[in-house]
C-alpha cells in the first residue's frame, strides 16, 4: 500500500462520517475500453528514435587503438558518474564551492554531469586520422589530440595519446597531485576534457576557461564566479577531487597546495587557442 493511500484510509477511519463528492457516473470498465479504443487510433511515440548510449571510433583507428580509446572513455564514465552521485549526496559542499563558487547552483551542475554519462551519443565519433593535420602543428605543437573545427562532435585522438596516461586508480600514487599533473592526468580525464568540448555531449557552452588549479580556484572564489560553471578545466578538476577524497584517499585526497606553483605568465606564455 502506497504511503499516501494508507494515510487517506487511517484518516478516513479515525474521522466522523463525511459526505463525500459523488463520483462521476461512468464506469470503471468504461473507461478502460474508451482507452483500449483510443489506442487503435493513437501513433505510438519514438520520441527517443536514432538517439545511442554508445561512442564510435571510426576505421582510421585499429583494434588496438579503439581498446584504448574505449578503456579511456569506461574511465572518463567512472569520473563523471562519482562526480554526480557526490553531487546528488552533498550538494553544494566544500568541495563543490571551492571550484564553482558559492552562489552556484549545484543542479546546474548536476545536470551536466547527468547529460554527460545518460545523453545521447549518437554523434559522438573518435577517429585515429589527422584530418587537419593538428596532431604536430606550428599552432599547438604535439598534442594528444582536438576536435575537428568543421565539427565539434569528431574527435581526433593523436599517437601522442596513446603513449598512455596513467590510470585513474593510480592518480594519487607517489605523490601525484592535481596541482602537480593538472587536470589530465589520467586518460580517464582527458577523455573529459574531449567531451566537454563536443556539442551533443555539454551542450557546447562550455570553455576553456582557465587552466590551472590555482586559476581555477581563484575564478570560483572571485568576482567572474559564475564562469566557473562553463570552465572546462573546473568542471574536471571537481570530478577528479571527488575521486580521490571518496574513493583513492577517503577523506584526504590529492588536491595539492596551489600556493606551491607560481602563476602562469600569460604575457610570456599565451594561452593556446582551444583545441
Amino acid at each position: 500500500m502506497h504511503f499516501t493511500t494508507a494515510l487517506t484510509a487511517l484518516l478516513l477511519s479515525s474521522a466522523p462520517a463525511l459526505a463525500l463528492p459523488r463520483a462521476p457516473s461512468w464506469s470503471s470498465e468504461a473507461s478502460v475500453n474508451d482507452f483500449a479504443a483510443l489506442k487503435e487510433f493513437a501513433t505510438p511515440s519514438h520520441w527517443s528514435a536514432g538517439g545511442s548510449n554508445n561512442y564510435t571510433a571510426d576505421d582510421s583507428c585499429d583494434i588496438t587503438q579503439k581498446r584504448l580509446i574505449g578503456d579511456g572513455l569506461s574511465e572518463a564514465l567512472t569520473l563523471l558518474d562519482h562526480a554526480r552521485a557526490h553531487l546528488r549526496r552533498f550538494g553544494n559542499d566544500t568541495i563543490f564551492t571551492d571550484w564553482f563558487g558559492k552562489d552556484a547552483d549545484p543542479n546546474t551542475a548536476l545536470g551536466l554531469y547527468d547529460r554527460l554519462v545518460d545523453g545521447d551519443k549518437s554523434n559522438l565519433v573518435f577517429r585515429c586520422d589527422d584530418v587537419s593535420n593538428l596532431c604536430n602543428s606550428s599552432t599547438y605543437g604535439v598534442i594528444p589530440g582536438y576536435f575537428v573545427p568543421t565539427d565539434k562532435d569528431q574527435t581526433v585522438v593523436c599517437p601522442t595519446y596513446f603513449n598512455k596516461k596513467p590510470e585513474l586508480q593510480n592518480m594519487c600514487n607517489q605523490g601525484q597531485t592535481l596541482v602537480k599533473n593538472g587536470s589530465e592526468l589520467t586518460q580517464g580525464a582527458w577523455f573529459v576534457h574531449r567531451l566537454l568540448h563536443t556539442p551533443t555531449a555539454s551542450g557546447g557552452r562550455l570553455s576553456d576557461v582557465v587552466d590551472t588549479v590555482a586559476e581555477a580556484l581563484e575564478l570560483a572564489a572571485g568576482v567572474n564566479q559564475t564562469q566557473a560553471l562553463y570552465s572546462i578545466h573546473s568542471v574536471q578538476y571537481y570530478a577528479l577531487d571527488t575521486y580521490a577524497f571518496d574513493i583513492l584517499l577517503p577523506g584526504v585526497g590529492c588536491r595539492g597546495d596551489p600556493s606551491t606553483v607560481g602563476k602562469r605568465d600569460y604575457t610570456t606564455h599565451p594561452r593556446h587557442i582551444t583545441y
